[in-house]
């Protein structure tokens, strides 16, 4: 074996073999994203529960969703404060406003 870099050693670890190329860049993208994402326990809650229960996707939504708070809520809670400010000002043109806002 040789030099292994986080990556590698990350696949290694799941897989018990070091990755190919392909694999690697793959992986680096998935650790990109999930970096963008962060490591909130809203978002862990998430994924650990889609991993233990793929066929529950409304189980993992309801984890990520109860796990958040106010310290993690983050954009979603500005998300909704925004939309709720716009449907607050003419609540009968709901759905075009919606719309046009996103």
């Amino acid at each position: 074996m040789g030099r292994l870099s986080l990556t590698d050693l990350a696949y290694l670890l799941v897989t018990h073999r070091e990755p190919t190329p392909s694999e690697r860049r793959m992986l680096d993208t998935v650790l990109v994203a999930l970096a963008d994402h962060g490591l909130t326990p809203s978002a862990l809650a998430t994924r650990l529960t889609h991993t233990g229960a793929p066929e529950a996707v409304q189980a993992s939504v309801a984890a990520g969703l109860l796990g958040a708070g106010s310290v993690f809520l983050g954009p979603t809670g500005d998300t909704a404060e925004f939309l709720a400010a716009i449907l607050a000002d003419a609540p009968e043109r709901a759905r075009a406003i919606q719309e046009r806002a996103v």
